[in-house]
């Protein structure tokens, strides 16, 4: 096993080693569109009640916004979105608007069409975590579309799932 120092660059690359989903939290608040990138969504946290959680940078410009929102939306990027990600990471708002839905007619949460999963939750707490903040969020409704398979950050890039690997006695 090759063991390397704890530096800056290191952490990064341990870290990066670890593959993991991505999603988009996003909300309108006071009539704007806010929204951000995530590659920490933590899912299975609590069953009941069920709640994720999200790691935030500290020098986040968006979460400020999200944070205030009554009810947040949670899109499990797909490989369908994959050519979005540039748009969903910009902050022009009218671009936003024109590929975000609401989740529902009533809610201050918006989604993205064609997400692996979609989600409509509130904020229930923030710890401190380091340079970031771990934002715990308890889920009020979602949906499992299904019909396009997840993308996943593994060593800086975006890649796809991919073949199952057969289990013995199925």
């Amino acid at each position: 096993m090759q063991r390397s120092p704890l530096s800056d660059d290191g952490v990064k690359g341990l870290f990066s080693d670890v593959p993991s989903g991505v999603a988009l939290l996003a909300a309108r608040v006071e009539g704007k569109t806010t929204a951000m990138v995530v590659s920490t969504l933590t899912v299975g946290v609590s069953l009941d009640p069920p709640m994720v959680t999200a790691a935030i940078a500290h020098t986040s410009t968006s979460w400020p916004v999200l944070e205030q929102a009554s009810a947040i939306g949670i899109s499990v990027l797909s490989t369908e979105n994959a050519e979005s990600i540039p748009l969903l990471r910009s902050r022009d708002e009218e671009l936003l608007s024109q590929e975000l839905h609401g989740f529902s007619p009533e809610s201050s949460a918006l989604v993205l069409p064609d997400a692996s999963v979609t989600m409509c939750a509130n904020l229930v707490e923030e710890y401190p975590a380091g340079d970031h903040r771990i934002a715990l969020f308890h889920v009020l409704d979602y949906a499992r579309p299904g019909e396009h398979p997840p993308l996943v950050y593994h060593r800086s890039r975006f890649h796809q799932v991919g073949a199952e690997i057969p289990r013995e006695g199925r």
